[in-house]
């Protein structure tokens, strides 16, 4: 094994975690802290949102509008032919990529996982099929691993 130190802190005494974390008697009124976060999501997606769109749309409008239209007919052509070029541009950009995907992955198939039985997968955690079983019923888990992450306690916690 290597010298790796690590400088995890695993005493919670040591921690800086505010007080107010994990706990709930400090969240005061609820109802209204929510409703107001309703309030606020739907302010911004409902107004918001489409006001900022509908703006950005005027103003690319009268952009584009005044670089293609109101130029005389052959800056008019001209600008017209250097954005479709680009546009032709991107475009193609995008289905090289694509068809670079599709010659690289089109031979990958997707790895089929067979079936683990309950004594391969109760070995594996190196536990009984038994306490496996009890496991796999039990709503809430919580696993207990050491440094070397090997699972050494579980504990069943009904929900």
């Amino acid at each position: 094994m290597s010298n790796f130190q690590s400088n995890v802190i695993t005493d919670e005494s040591k921690l800086d975690i505010p007080t107010y974390i994990d706990q709930p008697h400090y969240v005061k009124n609820k109802a209204m802290y929510y409703s107001l976060q309703m309030f606020g999501w739907t302010l911004w997606t409902f107004l918001l949102l489409p006001l900022a769109t509908a703006v950005l749309w005027i103003y690319q409008g009268k952009l584009i509008k005044s670089y293609i239209f109101t130029e005389q007919v052959y800056v008019q052509l001209y600008n017209f032919v250097w954005l479709a070029f680009l546009i032709t541009i991107c475009c193609a950009s995008l289905l090289l990529w694509a068809s670079y995907n599709w010659l690289r992955y089109r031979k990958a198939k997707d790895p089929k996982v067979s079936n683990v039985t309950q004594s391969t997968l109760a070995e594996d955690f190196s536990i009984s099929t038994d306490e496996l079983s009890k496991m796999q019923k039990s709503k809430n888990i919580v696993l207990h691993y050491d440094d070397e992450g090997v699972l050494y306690d579980y504990e069943l916690k009904k929900a």
